[in-house]
């Protein structure tokens, strides 16, 4: 990889070591990830995505982990009847 295609990734470093979790904001994201990989960058498109999904699925496990999952939730509604 040439310097010149070197410099997209070093201003993607903030946006990988971002704790920004609204859903928009994830989408935007992935969407530049696509972006990337259509022009050429693949490696600045894998790290970007791969932080998408690394904090899609920490947002998930924290919701599930909080009592929140549909089963647990179907389970209450139950067992309050």
């Amino acid at each position: 990889m040439s310097n010149k295609q070197n410099k997209p990734l070093q201003a993607l470093n903030p946006l990988l070591a971002a704790t920004d979790t609204r859903p928009d904001t994830l989408n935007a994201m992935a969407e530049l990830a696509s972006t990337l990989k259509e022009h050429g960058n693949l490696l600045g498109a894998r790290m970007l995505q791969e932080s998408v999904l690394n904090t899609r699925r920490r947002l998930m496990e924290e919701f599930t982990n909080n009592g929140n999952s549909v089963y647990q939730q179907k389970s209450l509604s139950c067992n309050n009847q």
